[in-house]
């Protein structure tokens, strides 16, 4: 990018404080045919969203936590696509001119933390991104990808989430301690992954799977049969 004028046209939610937290969630679904946002996602994206400014919220309003200063953020929409967010980022980190309606954040203003994102992908590389410029201390609500416990790679990188292997040995453990020896795995398309894992925790402990049904997310509740 050599000139950032009008580049990126970007909604954001301003609180500006002396100490100011960077903010990434999915507030909506990654758009089909080349656009950037589509839907709103409720529960993976505005929940979280609005928890962490009622939480900042709080904060502020308790004296004690900071007696001379207080928390704002700066929070960006991913629209759950990694390079995207890394946009986003890189042309805050290089120049706040790449945004066609620039933030106005004061010079003195103390970047420390980067809150996202949820997906591995999107948290993965706002993390690499944020390494080559600002290095910040990058908080995870919802990436449990195992990849992510290699320090030497992600020595700035917090989650306040399992990873996918302890999650998976915890479920498995809990039904080997229940006595169930069959047992039948629904899984999101997004997470089949982690559905392997599990298959394999769950052999090494001598439970049978009976069936795996993976749920598109384009599926509609209506279009989707149990037995």
């Amino acid at each position: 990018m050599c000139s950032g004028e009008g580049i990126l046209n970007l909604d954001y939610q301003l609180s500006y404080a002396p100490i100011t937290i960077l903010a990434f969630f999915p507030i909506h679904k990654f758009g089909p045919d080349g656009k950037q946002c589509s839907k709103i996602q409720p529960e993976l994206g505005y929940e979280p969203l609005m928890a962490f400014k009622y939480a900042i919220n709080q904060i502020n309003k308790n004296k004690s936590s900071f007696k001379e200063s207080k928390l704002g953020y700066m929070i960006f929409d991913t629209c759950t696509n990694a390079s995207y967010s890394a946009n986003i980022l890189t042309a805050f980190d290089n120049d706040v001119k790449f945004f066609s309606k620039a933030p106005e954040l004061p010079v003195m203003t103390s970047l420390h933390v980067l809150i996202g994102g949820i997906h591995n992908e999107v948290s993965e590389s706002l993390y690499k991104t944020s390494k080559t410029g600002y290095r910040l201390v990058q908080i995870t609500p919802g990436s449990s990808s195992d990849k992510f416990k290699q320090k030497e790679e992600f020595e700035y990188f917090l989650r306040s989430v399992p990873s996918e292997s302890n999650e998976v040995e915890a479920f498995a453990s809990t039904v080997k301690s229940l006595g169930w020896t069959y047992v039948s795995i629904v899984v999101t398309d997004n997470h089949t992954d982690k559905s392997k894992v599990l298959e394999k925790v769950l052999y090494e402990k001598q439970i049978c799977l009976a069936t795996k049904e993976i749920i598109h997310e384009n599926q509609k509740e209506n279009q989707i049969e149990y037995d």
